[in-house]
């Protein structure tokens, strides 16, 4: 219903090189007397009428009647285009963005003002996570502090369109990166490094579970947990959530390792037991 009211005065355009025909197509759906009232307009004046009724119907008549355009999408060829845009945004637009960028994708539609002005102000940290493993097919990865506005007017009239983007560096100081000869160093890291592999071909088994674990114990961000779910391959998701792991440092390492010791996690992937040398308590 929404799209048709935003298209209204384009299908209107388009219908118009056939008005008898999508008159016709549309007799199950409206009665004598208002196919009668809209064949007696002129003919540049039908096709708005026809919409102003369906859209007047409610939802079902709505339906149906995008179901007539789809069946003539041929004899409309306007309507290819329509239907494929149409398609593009119920499907939804898959986005990654780490914790240090900003993705924005909005449609503004039929809006009608003097002045429109838009804005987009983050603060970005010169050292962001960023799991790039977990953006594999995304329609827009950011990543490293970045910006991208993918963000869509459709039918507006203003007088001015202002946008911005404004990007403040963050007044917090970031901590320093370890690298892998600095996790080493420490028992946890150590211990996800040389066992990566295992790990990997462990955990791929059922990978959204432990990432429902790796949210609850916030070993990661609720963001983060949202990127690697996005990831549509176990083993990208697994090397994704390894690797965020790694790069927060020795603390969240041990944390991780303390959450593939609980029992519950033990019980779904049995073999943690072998792979960390976990002896049997009772």
């Amino acid at each position: 219903m929404e799209l048709l009211q935003s298209q209204q005065d384009n299908l209107s355009l388009w219908l118009s090189a056939d008005s008898a025909h999508i008159l016709n197509e549309c007799g199950d759906i409206l009665s004598a007397n208002e196919h009668k009232k809209i064949t007696e307009q002129q003919k540049e004046e039908q096709m708005s009428l026809l919409l102003e009724m369906i859209i007047s119907k409610g939802p079902d008549t709505c339906e149906a009647f995008m179901d007539i355009l789809r069946r003539n999408q041929e004899r409309y060829h306007q309507l290819q285009e329509f239907f494929r845009s149409s398609s593009d945004d119920s499907a939804g637009t898959s986005i990654f963005a780490d914790e240090n960028s900003v993705v924005t994708s909005s449609t503004l539609r039929n809006i009608n003002t003097k002045s429109l002005t838009y804005k987009v102000e983050t603060v970005s940290s010169p050292r962001g996570n960023s799991s790039v493993n977990s953006a594999s097919g995304a329609h827009y990865t950011a990543t490293g502090g970045s910006v991208i506005v993918a963000d869509r007017i459709d039918g507006a009239k203003a007088e001015n369109i202002n946008f911005s983007v404004n990007i403040k560096p963050s007044q917090v100081p970031s901590a320093p990166a370890g690298t892998a000869d600095d996790l080493r160093q420490h028992p946890a890291g150590k211990t996800i490094i040389e066992k990566k592999v295992k790990l990997i071909d462990c955990l791929m088994a059922d990978h959204r579970y432990i990432l429902q674990f790796v949210d609850q114990k916030s070993i990661v961000s609720h963001r983060e947990y949202q990127n690697l779910m996005f990831s549509s391959r176990p083993q990208e998701t697994i090397t994704g959530l390894l690797d965020l792991v790694l790069s927060k440092g020795p603390e969240k390492c041990g944390d991780f390792l303390q959450l593939l010791k609980d029992p519950e996690v033990l019980d779904t992937f049995p073999l943690l037991s072998d792979i960390l040398d976990i002896r049997d308590q009772n």
